[in-house]
């Protein structure tokens, strides 16, 4: 029997992580530090999909360290992430519920709507999540 790959959706601030699981509803706090955060990763298999918003320089921690544990990273576009809430009919507007959304997202879009942020930009340097670190790997979801 293959296991099943763990999703997460990653709501990021300036100051922590809240991440959700996808299937299992688990919630957890990381702060948004990098040693916190590879301690973090360090628990997780490198078989799982990490998911967040982009949201700039508060994100870029969690994708350049996810990608170096050999995880694989989307970043998703913020608009999209609201209408597909505002269809499920989220009601309440938390860091945990956000989470949850992000990975119910990638748990239902991942396997159709991947492009890599080559396919995305014409430029080598990424200016989205990486802080303009060349050859970025993270996958772009729109």
């Amino acid at each position: 029997m293959q296991d099943e790959v763990m999703l997460y959706g990653v709501d990021v601030s300036k100051a922590e992580l809240v991440v959700a699981t996808h299937p299992k509803t688990v919630q957890r706090v990381v702060p948004n530090q990098a040693t916190a955060i590879k301690a973090w990763l360090r628990t997780l298999a490198k078989s799982s999909c990490i998911a967040a918003e982009s949201t700039g320089r508060y994100s870029a921690a969690l994708v350049r360290l996810a990608q170096a544990a050999g995880m694989t990273v989307y970043v998703l576009n913020a608009r999209d992430v609201y209408f597909y809430a505002k269809a499920l009919g989220v009601r309440g507007k938390t860091d945990a519920s956000d989470a949850q959304v992000i990975a119910r997202y990638l748990a239902e879009h991942r396997p159709r709507r991947m492009r890599t942020a080559r396919a995305r930009r014409s430029s080598s340097v990424c200016s989205n999540c990486c802080a303009g670190e060349l050859r970025c790997s993270a996958t772009w979801m729109r």
